[in-house]
Parts: structure tokens; sequence; C-alpha cells
């Protein structure tokens, strides 16, 4: 039951029918962004979750609180706080994150900044990387995956996105601390 469309003149054609991107006929766009979440990224929107993820950790490495709210970050980026309540819990699970509850409890780094590697995080969050369908072998069903030389060439951009990514941690991605903390912080 995999999503297809395609997306021509304010047309959406998808395996749900036809859908128009008109002001005479709009199409709800909650359903369009879920879509989309589910067709481009694929697992229910897992790059978001990545991408979340990250943000979170920058807001609580860049706080000068001893525990920062899912509340607080949420509200700063403008993220559902239902998002954030999962890669909380996950991110407490890979020990990157310290989740202290109570009255007084919140979020907390367990690891420092600077241990924080980029790849290894985004491998952990992103165990099945499926660039495309016939990365995932149980389920993919392209029907050239046999003889498609496409999917060597994105194995080795994705060895290469990870690699680089391996090249730096969260505090590499925190030099330009106050600029982020005028953003993040501003009220």
């Amino acid at each position: 039951n995999k999503a297809c469309f395609s997306i021509s003149k304010g047309i959406i054609i998808t395996n749900e029918g036809i859908h128009r991107l008109d002001t005479n006929h709009p199409v709800n766009l909650r359903w369009l962004r879920e879509f989309v979440e589910v067709s481009v990224y694929g697992n229910g929107g897992r790059l978001q979750f990545t991408d979340y993820s990250l943000r979170m950790l920058i807001y609580i490495a860049l706080s000068d609180k001893d525990v920062c709210t899912i509340s607080e970050i949420a509200n700063s980026y403008n993220i559902s706080k239902n998002h954030l309540t999962k890669i909380a819990h996950r991110l407490g699970q890979l020990d990157i994150l310290k989740t202290i509850r109570g009255k007084h409890g919140g979020l907390q780094l367990n690891i420092a900044p600077n241990l924080i590697n980029l790849g290894k995080l985004i491998q952990q969050l992103e165990p099945h990387f499926f660039i495309v369908e016939c990365f995932d072998k149980a389920n993919g069903k392209c029907i050239i995956s046999p003889a498609c030389r496409l999917k060597h060439i994105l194995y080795e951009a994705k060895d290469s996105f990870i690699q680089t990514l391996e090249q730096y941690t969260l505090k590499d991605i925190l030099q330009n601390r106050e600029e982020l903390s005028r953003i993040l912080f501003s009220d």
C-alpha cells in the first residue's frame, strides 16, 4: 500500500485518487502534509523525527536552565508537543537525554555535546534509512531492482552522507551559540 503520486499543474494524482490544488477545489492541507511526509520521507515522516530530534538537542544544549520542558521546546520551534514527547522518549532510550519526572522535571543532556556524534546519532534514529524502495530488502517491490545500478550510486551517496556527518558533533553545530540563543530564547 505504498503511496504513489505525481504533481502537475495544480493536480496531485495518488493511489487514492485525483486531488486539485486550486481555490475551487482545495485539498485538505493537513492531509497533504501527512501525505507528503509519508510519501517523501517514508516510515511516517521519520526524517522529520530526526530533524526534530536535532532541534531538541540544540535547544537543550543552548539553554541556561537546569532542565528544559517539552512545552518550552515545542513553543520555541512551533512543533507539536506530541511529536517531541516521542522524541524525548527515544533520546532517553539512547541515553542521550536524561528525563526527569515530577513537578520540576524536564529534560537534560546526558552526554556532553562534544561526545554526541551526528553521524552515529542519525544512524541510531534512522536504522532503516531507505532513500529508495530497493534499500528495504524485506518490503521493496521495485521490478528493476536486480539489474538497477541506481541503488549502488545511492548506497555510495548515503555512505558519504553518513561519513560526512560522522566528522561533526552537536558541539560543532553550536558554534554560533549567541545567534541561536537570540532566536530560540527571545520572548
